[in-house]
């Protein structure tokens, strides 16, 4: 089954409530039964959605995320982290989230 979302200007590539408010549709109308697994072609992929008797599991894929790149120095005053304090730094890119970025420093 395909599945898109849409914000007023554009398609977005996932969206976990819109999914799980279609799924439930689906149960409630009869569609779907409980014990049955639902798949969503998406944008983002295919997404899993398990019908349980009162809950719906949803399955979506892992974002990627680059862990060989280094924080800009920018990025590290604003924070007022220093750079040789930096042991892990992690970036992906979401449009519709925006950049989103994990640092792991020593105090």
């Amino acid at each position: 089954m395909t599945l898109k979302w849409f914000t007023p200007k554009a398609e977005v590539k996932l969206c976990g409530h819109g999914t799980l408010a279609v799924a439930h549709v689906l149960k409630e109308r009869g569609l779907v039964s409980t014990g049955d697994t639902v798949n969503f072609e998406t944008l983002s992929g295919t997404l899993t959605a398990l019908i349980n008797e009162s809950t719906i599991e949803l399955d979506f894929p892992s974002p990627t995320i680059q862990f060989d790149i280094s924080p800009c120095q920018v990025l590290l005053n604003n924070l007022g982290i220093e750079a040789c304090k930096v042991v892990c730094f992690g970036c992906f890119d979401s449009a519709a989230a925006g950049l989103v970025m994990y640092i792991k420093w020593q105090a």
